[in-house]
């Protein structure tokens, strides 16, 4: 989902450990693409204060595990990881 290369019909969707790319520095495009929207949705339950979670929409959730306020602050330093769930 972060590297246009994830798009090949033949990644193994399954694979034990993943791939590199399954977690990728925040950029500045990542950011817009998969951040932004969580901006002002972010919710404060006094002992998290960076998350997001509803039901089933585009977006999906969010969580910082750092506990940190999200911002454009994350470029460069923070990793994007996105998890797909299924039960």
């Amino acid at each position: 989902m972060l590297s246009p290369r994830n798009l090949d019909s033949k990644r193994n969707r399954y694979k034990k450990y993943g791939y590199e790319d399954d977690a990728l520095i925040v950029t500045g495009s990542l950011y817009d693409k998969n951040l932004k929207c969580f901006e002002k949705k972010l919710r404060n339950d006094n002992t998290f204060n960076a998350y997001y979670c509803d039901s089933f929409t585009r977006e999906g959730s969010y969580a910082d595990l750092d506990n940190e306020l999200l911002s454009r602050d994350f470029v460069g330093r923070k990793w994007l990881v996105l998890v797909d769930c299924h039960s």
